[in-house]
């Protein structure tokens, strides 16, 4: 069964997800738990850059993410 997005304002389907299969979550959590030694050796400096990077692509999509919570949520802006 398919997850969906409505806007509860107004019963509007905004999008249906596909849900994962358990054995893609595994594989998921598998691979975050395999990269997690790496993650641990970089410096602060260099974790500090990935998130920095990851706050800078946040930003560049601060519209479109805005506009999707906001109607998620049903409320007006």
């Amino acid at each position: 069964m398919p997850l969906v997005s409505i806007n509860p304002a107004t019963g509007r389907l905004i999008r249906k997800h596909r849900p994962h299969l358990k054995s893609q979550i595994r594989a998921l959590v598998d691979s975050v738990h395999a990269a997690h030694p790496r993650w641990k050796a970089l410096s602060v400096y260099h974790r500090a850059q990935h998130v920095r990077a990851l706050a800078l692509r946040l930003r560049q999509e601060r519209d479109e993410l805005a506009d999707l919570i906001v109607e998620e949520m049903g409320k007006p802006v």
